[in-house]
């Protein structure tokens, strides 16, 4: 009998098909649409990525696609493989540009800069313009030398 049930679960396992989507609530905005020339990049490029949420997205061709586990921009497919999207993906709005609060510098939306060795990118949030940067600790930082 148990033999019979783990020979039914594992061929009805084998038999569905895994989809490695996003979850339904996800919203598919653009972010490689977003981007600026080029929006998608060819193989690995640590620098071709949106900030998505918390942490961020790629719009290369190495991208992880896994089960529970990827790091593909929502719109990759759409934009950088060209599939039908089951939701139409638009850019953002240009409107405005983003300014660096620390210099006054002016950035336009996905321009990139350094700051010390964090990069920071003017993004869309929204409907909303603002720059985005990562926190590494730089070890040109003052407080640690």
């Amino acid at each position: 009998m148990i033999r019979l049930f783990l020979f039914t679960t594992i061929s009805i396992s084998l038999l569905n098909v895994i989809n490695c989507g996003y979850a339904e609530w996800e919203e598919v905005k653009p972010y490689c649409g977003a981007r600026p020339n080029p929006q998608c990049c060819v193989s690995r490029d640590d620098d071709c990525f949106m900030p998505y949420y918390d942490s961020r997205c790629y719009c290369d061709t190495f991208c992880f696609r896994g089960i529970d586990n990827h790091d593909c921009c929502p719109d990759h497919d759409t934009v950088c493989e060209g599939k039908n999207a089951t939701v139409p993906v638009t850019a953002p709005p240009k409107t405005c540009n983003c300014v660096d609060a620390s210099t006054g510098q002016e950035y336009s939306l996905g321009e990139s800069f350094k700051r010390d060795c964090n990069l920071c990118r003017c993004i869309t949030l929204g409907h909303q313009t603002t720059l985005s940067c990562e926190e590494d600790l730089c070890v040109n930082n003052p407080d640690l030398i």
